[in-house]
């Protein structure tokens, strides 16, 4: 044995030990974990009939599951012996962490996840998307935001607001979310579904901002601009930029009216 191979073998330790149990009970899920996928688990049992390969879960000194509650679930409905090993002081962040290391977590993770914790902010957003379901999360959050004028910037999962210039947190995943007004933005949803009979992108992110500002125009009339859009429906457009299409729109509620009005502008 050379000297380099004799120095790995120094420096080799144990740092935890696999266990195994059948007693399925003694493990609990994490309040906030993400919900079980019923598909993946049953793409699980069919690879563990086949061969059940030595792949333990993670869990605390609470034996909470910290990784792996797919694998357990698999396991338990097929009586199979649960492997794990214990890493004290784990949590959901780790949860968190192991899971965007090996998938990232969608927004509708982190959406299940808060409310499962109770978070009020995101329980009002979940009722929301219940009552909007024509509406993607991405535009419940830009919704109930203020649909005010943002554009992402750098790595860090801002927004600058292009309006003032002002920079505004929107961490989702961190669970700070704030809705401003939840009266506001089901009046502001309402008015966009007004529009859906007459304009199909009526719900994309785009023309939801650009309403959005329209709609707070002290100017703005909803009845002029329904009637436009019923008489000259091709005029409506999303264009490749937010102030693009607020010009779009500007154009169609002016369209063939001696009173011209400033939506872009106030």
């Amino acid at each position: 044995m050379n000297a380099q191979a004799s120095n790995q073998v120094t420096q080799t330790q144990v740092i935890n030990h696999v266990l195994q149990t059948n007693d399925y009970a003694v493990f609990k899920h994490v309040g906030g974990n993400r919900a079980v996928n019923k598909l993946h688990v049953s793409r699980l049992k069919e690879s563990f009939q086949k061969e059940y390969l030595l792949s333990p879960i993670i869990v605390n000194q609470q034996m909470q599951i910290i990784d792996g509650q797919h694998r357990f679930e698999a396991a338990k409905d097929l009586g199979l012996p649960i492997r794990y090993f214990i890493c004290n002081d784990y949590g959901l962040p780790q949860i968190q962490t192991l899971n965007a290391n090996a998938s990232n977590w969608k927004k509708s993770d982190y959406l299940n996840a808060y409310c499962d914790l109770g978070y009020d902010q995101y329980l009002l957003f979940r009722k929301f998307m219940e009552r909007y379901p024509d509406f993607t999360l991405a535009a419940c959050e830009i919704i109930l935001n203020g649909a005010t004028t943002y554009t992402m910037v750098g790595k860090n999962k801002k927004l600058v607001d292009t309006k003032s210039g002002g920079y505004v947190r929107r961490d989702f995943e961190e669970g700070i979310f704030e809705i401003k007004d939840y009266a506001a933005a089901c009046i502001l949803t309402d008015m966009l579904i007004d529009i859906k009979p007459y304009f199909k992108s009526y719900n994309q992110r785009i023309f939801i901002i650009a309403m959005g500002t329209t709609f707070k125009n002290p100017n703005y009339s909803h009845q002029r601009m329904l009637r436009k859009i019923r008489q000259y429906p091709t005029l409506l457009q999303v264009g490749t930029s937010i102030a693009e299409t607020k010009k779009i729109i500007e154009d169609l509620y002016n369209y063939r009216t001696s009173d011209k009005v400033s939506l872009r502008f106030f």
